[in-house]
């Protein structure tokens, strides 16, 4: 089960200095076996573990924009800090997010792509994640538009659960 209200607390008692600190190494999520999933959506609305691909038609429409992996040790947090004028944001999930939940992780890989678009002011990009266990593989498409002023990026982190902190 997600501990969304640790995850939370975490969250927001973290500092700026923290937040460059933690800046997530994708490699050293491989070996960490994933507890729960954890999908926030534009509106506010969290969708549990069992939940996520039943509804995932849903959530293409409603634009997630925060995906958490919970382990033992630490929230794995990618997300897009909105600034102004761009749009970020998971536009689609291929395989089955419950594969990641139990068995340790054996990928974890990021790519970025710029895509071209018809309308001169509209820049995009796709960012890529890539995640394996025994059980299957797991590729999760952000895509993000700006009109090239603005990051459509997809930032990374590690929080570590509060149990696992040194007291």
């Amino acid at each position: 089960m997600f501990d969304y209200e640790g995850y939370t607390k975490a969250r927001q008692a973290m500092t700026y200095k923290n937040w460059l600190d933690s800046a997530l190494d994708l490699q050293k999520l491989q070996g960490a076996t994933v507890q729960a999933v954890h999908m926030q959506l534009d509106e506010g609305r969290e969708l549990p573990n069992r939940e996520v691909n039943d509804y995932w038609s849903e959530m293409v429409k409603r634009q997630p924009y925060e995906l958490v992996l919970q382990t033992e040790t630490h929230w794995w947090l990618f997300y897009h800090e909105q600034d102004c004028c761009e749009s970020v944001y998971v536009q689609d999930v291929t395989g089955d997010l419950q594969d990641l939940i139990g068995s340790p992780i054996t990928l974890a890989a990021e790519s970025v792509s710029e895509l071209q678009s018809s309308d001169a002011h509209i820049i995009g990009t796709a960012t890529f994640y890539k995640f394996a266990t025994l059980k299957g593989y797991v590729d999760i498409r952000w895509l993000g538009e700006s009109n090239g002023y603005y990051s459509e990026s997809v930032e990374h982190v590690c929080i570590p659960r509060p149990q696992c902190l040194p007291s």
